[in-house]
């Protein structure tokens, strides 16, 4: 009666088991499960019961039998939980001994229980497919957070740059501005007060007049030669400016430019001369733009050597280009200047530089020339000592 109102009322199937694993008593959960008649029950061995037919070794139910029983043999439980194949359900096994009359001792037999966990097995599965999905989530999210704020990073960076360079244009705008006015007022200031003192009648003498009018043919000069270089960098820099390339000898344009400035020179009490090798082949570039480059160059030369000194170009043929230098025993050029010279507006700051005048825009503009042919230019120079200016033209014309 006791074992009625107790085990049968149970879910789990509970069967009592000698010391042999045979069931002595089961609960009716032996029929609602379809293992059998709770009356055919007794006397068969548990695992044979359970598992008919199976002499795997293997079977988790051997192994807990054998562990269990030396379990009960010292009192204690045991259990294990596992999915039976042949029940097809996650279950939960359990063995205890049962007690004697005395506190402590076993009597041999045990209570066997078998407790289906299928859907607490699958609630947990199901919880930890959640937490896997949710865990997958969090990582992408932090992945999406993270490609964010690097994007965010980035466009806060570009802005930045942006914003910088939008103020460094300004700001090269602004002294674009000032140099360019300054140097357009200096010879219209000039140009201005000749023109006044003659208009007004001031200079009434002849010869005084004469000089007047030279001055401002020299200042009127030296504006036009400032609108073309100004003209000349912004068609460059823009990739406007198209070469007139023609078969050209590098000696003959060599020695139209010192022509041009041989007067320059015996002023200046300057030896000017040209050292080229005796047959440089032809080369197609632009005659016009090559006789600038190396105007600005020996113009620069004759304006920072002092009288006495001495300027001399040279032309030669270096593996699949064509050097052309301009040498002379000047100022020099200090150390600090050099990574400067052919930028545009810089002019190396000294009492020599102010004198020699200049916007400071024919090196920058004969870098222009010369890349646009696709060659180099360089500088060396040693303070007192002279300077040597090198530019090279490719044998071969290059798309500039």
């Amino acid at each position: 009666q006791e074992w009625e109102s107790t085990a049968d009322s149970l879910p789990e199937l509970v069967c009592l088991v000698d010391d042999q694993g045979r069931i002595i008593r089961a609960n009716r959960t032996v029929e609602t499960w379809n293992l059998g008649w709770i009356a055919d029950v007794k006397g068969q061995k548990f695992h044979e019961f359970l598992h008919p037919g199976c002499v795997d070794s293997s079977c988790y139910l051997d192994a807990f039998w054998k562990e269990a029983w030396e379990e009960a043999v010292q009192g204690q439980p045991a259990q294990r939980e596992a999915y039976d194949e042949v029940l097809k359900r996650h279950v939960l096994v359990q063995r205890q001994p049962s007690k004697g009359r005395e506190e402590g001792t076993a009597d041999g037999s045990t209570v066997v229980v078998v407790r289906d966990i299928t859907e607490r097995v699958r609630a947990e599965e199901a919880l930890r497919k959640a937490y896997d999905e949710l865990e997958m989530r969090v990582q992408e999210r932090t992945a999406e957070l993270a490609r964010a704020n690097k994007a965010l990073q980035a466009e806060i960076v570009e802005r930045v740059r942006a914003e910088e360079a939008r103020e460094a244009l300004l700001r090269m705008k602004d002294e674009f501005v000032d140099r360019v006015s300054h140097e357009l007022r200096t010879p219209l200031f000039s140009i201005q007060g000749f023109v006044q003192l003659m208009v007004q009648g001031k200079v009434p003498d002849p010869k005084v007049q004469q000089e007047f009018l030279t001055q401002v043919a020299e200042q009127t000069d030296r504006l036009a030669t400032l609108v073309d270089d100004l003209l000349d960098v912004s068609r460059l820099e823009k990739r406007r400016l198209k070469l007139e390339r023609e078969q050209v000898q590098v000696r003959d344009i060599v020695e139209r430019v010192l022509r041009q400035l041989e007067n320059m020179a015996q002023e200046k009490a300057i030896a000017l001369a040209a050292q080229m090798d005796s047959s440089l082949p032809t080369l197609e570039a632009d005659p016009r733009r090559v006789e600038q480059v190396l105007v600005n160059l020996v113009d620069n030369a004759l304006k920072f050597t002092p009288s006495g000194g001495r300027v001399v170009v040279e032309a030669r043929v270096e593996g699949d280009e064509l050097v052309v230098q301009v040498s002379d025993t000047g100022i020099g050029i200090p150390l600090e200047a050099m990574s400067q010279l052919f930028s545009k507006f810089y002019q190396v700051d000294g009492s020599a530089t102010r004198r020699a005048g200049g916007a400071g825009l024919g090196l920058y503009i004969s870098k222009l020339i010369v890349e646009a042919h696709g060659g180099r230019i360089w500088a060396e120079s040693k303070l007192t000592r002279g300077s040597t200016f090198s530019f090279t033209l490719p044998l071969r014309a290059s798309n500039g």
